[in-house]
Parts: structure tokens; C-alpha cells; sequence
């Protein structure tokens, strides 16, 4: 809607806004609210105190509008002015949906029943006991699921050599990490023993400036570990807390616990399912773009976020979208470019993360910085941060991390934080 401002409004708004400006701006020579209306228009521009003006003049307009044409608005109306003289302005309103439904009232959808058998109870006192897994020396050379330590140089082709001692590497089939291939370079070595092999990127990695590129490791080993279960047995589940005291007890917990979460993620299946069969039944459905928009600030609201960073976080993510197609790229640089995102921010909760794992144990940001770079490659840091950020503050929570039930417990033992403080 087009709506142009007849001339006697905008000199009564721009009476009432200089008579607010006037009285918060300090003009040599007068005293505040004092100075002449002439004045306070070559001291602060004409145009500021007509912007001052409109600020207040279209919402009233917007408002009378409304009213007068008795419109069911259901958000703020987008602005926007288009010509200064006259004043004219555009205004876009957001009426109530118009939605005609089908005959959803036949819909019959029966929510289906869940039972948890004793293979997922089975599964989830193994994941149990493989997180409060202890790691003793092993005297064999290197296999699959071992922990290796080792010493390590790494050459970029070109670049400059790196070198790393006593870094701890879970030595998994198809790992990813540091680089694809490198576990299976480890397999088979002896304590003492050293080898040097060549690995590249893949040249569809998702990050362009290392795709292809060619990196040279000579490794040599420390020290190899294994990985020994507790034995399932009432004072390993005394050891888990909540109130437990034998194998029965916990496995019934179990048994509850995964009862309760199959149960709810079926009801919001089954809920899912009735919407979208009403909504596809729908004769009409019309509903403006501003309550896509609502809907998206209303999830930000929700999350843990105070509203400033919420803010910062969507326009990264639309920064993301935008530009990386969606893919959060593992690059230190481009993180601390986006807004919001700074050194000291990133110091910070790298301190306050791992003093509480007790990987480091430092005063400030500045030395934690120092003392981990020297314990683990740079290479690793975001890796693992973005393993965490799904999980927010869910992770290392509290004066201490609960590791029995954090869902990376095996990224830090991959770089040698076995147990919390």
C-alpha cells in the first residue's frame, strides 16, 4: 500500500521532534531545550530531524490504516519510504492466514507401539562400559582400536616441517583423522620403530585450498595402548552414581530410560505425520512470509543463547548458507572472520573447556593457549570444537564434565584426555 503524508502532518511531527530532539542534544550557546527551532536544524541537519519525525509519524499512520480499514494484521508492517517530497511511503501488511481445511476429520492414524528389547539394553551397557575404558600399555606392535603414541613430523609439500612429540592417536579403521590413511599407516609398527609415507587430501575434500594437497609424515612410535572394558559387575555400576547398585538395577534403568525416549520420539513422529496429512489435505493455505521469519526468530529464542548472540549466530548461518552451501568449513581463519567471532572469544572457552578437562592447567587464556598448542596441532582444535557445538552447553557442564554420558567421549581420549579432574 502506497500512502502519501499530507504536508500538515509532517510539520506537527516535526514540531514534536524537535521539541525531543531539542532537549537531548547540547548546542553551545543555549541551554538544553533553549536553543530555536532553526538552530537545532543547522546544528543537527534538517534531514536528521525529519527522519527523527517519520520514525514517529508512519507507525501512527500504519496504525490508522488498521484501524480504519479494520485489517487483521498479524505482524509489524515492513517500511519502507520512497519518495521525500512528498512524503510517500510503502507499507506492507501481514493479514491473517486463509486456510480452509479438507476433511481431516477422517484422518485415522494410529500411533505405532514401541518396546525396547534386550539388544538395545545389551547395546547401551557396552557404549557404558566403553567409555569408563581404561587404556593400559600394550607390549605387541600397533592394531586397530589401539591408542598410539608417537612422535610425528608433517611437510606440506613446499611448505615449512612441523614437528609434534608424544601426540596420543586413536587408531581407527577409516579415520579421518589427521588425514585419511594415516591410521593405516600406524598398523603393524613396534614401540621404537619409525616410518615416513606421503598422504593427500582427497580432491573432493570440502576445503578447496587443501584439496589435493600433498602432505609428508615421518612418525615414529612411543608407545602403544589398549583399551580394557571394567567388568560389568555391581561395583562397576555402583562406580556410575544415580542411585545404582547392581547390574540388574541398571540394566532396568536402562531398560526405562530408552523406553521413555523410543516413546517420545514416536509421539513426535506420529504428530509430524497427522500435521503434514492435514496440511496436505488442505484446500487453502495462504499464510504471509513474515511468519517464516517469526518462526525462525522464535527457534532462536528458544535456545540457550541470549538474544545479542542468538542474532550473531543466525547471521552467521546465513553467512554459511549463503556462501559455503551450507557446510561449516574446519578453517581457523574463516571462522574468526564471521561477525562476532574474535580471538579472545575463542581463547576463552578454549581455557575454560580444557583446564575443566584437565588437559591443561593454566591462569589465563593467554598461557592455556601456549601449553595446549605445545600438547596438541592446531589442526585438531576446530575439528574437535565442531564436534562439540552440536551439543552447546549439554557438554562439560558444571564443576566437572559428566564423561559417562558425554556423546564424544572418544574424541578426547583420541588426544589424550582418558578421565576428567
Amino acid at each position: 500500500m502506497r500512502v502519501e503524508v499530507e504536508p500538515e502532518e509532517i510539520d506537527h511531527s516535526l514540531d514534536h521532534a524537535y521539541h525531543h530532539v531539542v532537549k537531548e542534544v547540547a548546542i553551545p550557546g543555549f541551554r538544553k531545550g533553549k536553543a530555536p527551532r532553526a538552530v537545532l536544524e543547522q546544528y543537527v541537519g534538517r534531514e536528521a530531524l525529519r527522519k527523527e519525525a517519520l520514525e514517529e509519524l508512519v507507525p501512527e499512520l500504519c496504525l490508522k490504516i488498521v484501524e480504519e480499514q479494520k485489517l487483521e494484521v498479524v505482524a509489524q508492517p515492513q517500511v519502507e519510504v520512497v519518495q521525500q517530497d512528498p512524503v510517500v511511503f510503502k507499507a506492507t501488511f501481514s493479514l491473517r492466514p486463509e486456510i480452509e481445511l479438507g476433511d481431516y476429520r477422517s484422518i485415522r492414524m494410529e500411533r505405532p507401539a514401541v518396546e525396547v528389547g534386550e539388544a538395545e539394553v545389551d547395546d547401551f551397557v557396552q557404549n557404558l562400559r566403553e567409555r569408563h575404558a581404561d587404556w593400559v600399555p600394550a607390549s605387541r606392535p600397533v592394531a586397530y582400536n589401539d591408542m598410539a603414541i608417537i612422535d610425528v613430523s608433517q611437510t606440506p609439500r613446499g611448505g615449512e616441517t612441523r614437528k609434534h612429540e608424544g601426540q596420543q592417536v586413536l587408531v581407527l579403521q577409516d579415520s579421518m583423522l589427521p588425514l585419511p590413511g594415516f591410521s593405516e599407516h600406524l598398523v603393524g609398527l613396534g614401540a621404537g620403530e619409525e616410518k615416513e609415507f606421503t598422504l593427500s587430501y582427497p580432491e573432493d575434500y570440502r576445503l578447496k585450498d587443501l584439496a589435493g594437497k600433498e602432505i609428508g609424515f615421518k612418525v615414529k612410535l612411543v608407545e602403544v595402548k589398549e583399551k580394557h572394558l571394567p567388568d560389568l559387575d555391581d561395583e562397576f555400576v555402583s562406580s556410575l552414581g544415580e542411585d545404582l547398585d547392581s547390574v540388574e538395577g541398571l540394566r532396568r534403568h536402562a531398560a526405562e530410560g530408552l523406553q521413555k525416549v523410543a516413546q517420545d520420539r514416536a509421539a513426535r513422529e506420529h504428530e509430524g505425520q497427522v500435521l503434514a496429512a492435514v496440511v496436505e489435505g488442505a484446500v487453502r493455505l495462504e499464510y504471509p512470509p513474515v511468519f517464516v521469519e517469526e518462526e525462525i526468530d522464535r527457534l532462536i529464542h528458544d535456545s540457550s543463547f541470549h538474544e545479542r548472540k542468538a542474532w550473531q549466530i543466525q547471521r552467521i548461518a546465513q553467512q554459511v548458507l549463503d556462501e559455503h552451501g551450507g557446510e561449516l568449513p574446519c578453517d581457523r581463519e574463516l571462522l574468526m572472520s564471521f561477525s562476532g567471532v574474535g580471538v579472545k572469544c575463542a581463547n576463552v572457552h578454549v581455557h575454560r573447556v580444557t583446564n575443566r578437562w584437565g588437559y591443561v592447567a593454566a591462569g589465563s587464556p593467554e598461557r592455556t593457549t601456549v601449553l595446549l598448542e605445545a600438547k596438541l596441532p592446531r589442526r585438531y582444535w576446530l575439528e574437535i570444537n565442531r564436534l562439540l557445538v552440536p551439543f552447546g552447553k549439554h557438554v562439560c557442564t558444571g564443576r566437572l564434565p559428566r564423561c559417562s554420558t558425554c556423546p564424544v567421549l572418544e574424541m578426547c581420549r583420541q588426544v589424550g584426555v582418558e578421565k576428567h579432574r
